[in-house]
């Protein structure tokens, strides 16, 4: 059997033609495999299983240590423990003692308390002084931001 017409050169030799290729279409990718994607893809996957791996090993270790940390607190307030009501009270009334046992060694007595210093604005300084009776016959001792 020969080849048909068409594949058959045009002397008529029998020598065979080279198919003709069809025009590439614009975006259009050649449909022959490649392995570097895949090897690429391949070692990606690796790569992400080895990662995530690493990270459950670290989260199971943080947890760990969470935990250790969590129970050596524990054993810290226990060897620690705060003081009871009891003990503060004590502190303190053994705190005035000492105070009122100084101030008596001191020839002082030993219930008097230092006045507070109160700082007094120069208003309330003035109406001070001006006593109880200027108070009740005079002008009130009013800001005017109160009158506004």
């Amino acid at each position: 059997m020969s080849d048909p017409i068409e594949h058959v050169g045009a002397d008529q030799s029998g020598a065979r033609a080279e198919p003709v290729a069809a025009p590439k279409k614009p975006g259009s990718h050649s449909k022959i495999a490649h392995l570097r994607p895949k090897v690429n893809y391949e070692k990606a996957q690796a790569e992400t299983a080895d990662a995530r791996a690493e990270l459950q090993a670290a989260s199971s270790a943080l947890r760990t240590a969470e935990k250790m940390e969590g129970s050596a607190l524990a054993d810290w307030i226990k060897l620690n423990p705060a003081p009871s009501a009891d003990e503060v009270t004590r502190q303190f009334l053994a705190g005035q003692q000492a105070t009122r046992a100084a101030r008596v060694e001191q020839g002082l007595d030993p219930d008097t308390r230092a006045v507070p210093v109160i700082s007094k604005s120069p208003i309330d300084q003035f109406a001070a002084a001006r006593g109880k009776a200027a108070s009740r016959g005079g002008t009130p001792l009013r800001s005017n931001v109160v009158r506004r």
